[in-house]
């Protein structure tokens, strides 16, 4: 028996993995905008960025959420 009978064939290999995040939260500001919202808090894997409308918490700092928005 073959090699590529027992377990097909290998996907080609890749350069880069493809990684991309979406930073525009429509529908999180779609929400905020209807509920009027006090403030929105998003998790990513982009780093720590406060805009006027929305924090972001990098995923690292998950565990200080809570320290983060008493400021």
């Amino acid at each position: 028996m073959k090699n590529d009978e027992i377990w097909g064939t290998l996907p080609k290999k890749r350069d880069k993995p493809k990684i991309w995040e979406n930073l525009k939260a429509k529908s999180l500001k779609a929400f905020c905008d209807k509920y009027k919202s006090k403030y929105a808090v998003r998790t990513s894997i982009s780093d720590f960025r406060q805009q006027d409308w929305m924090t972001n918490i990098p995923l690292y700092n998950i565990d200080k959420i809570s320290e983060i928005l008493d400021e």
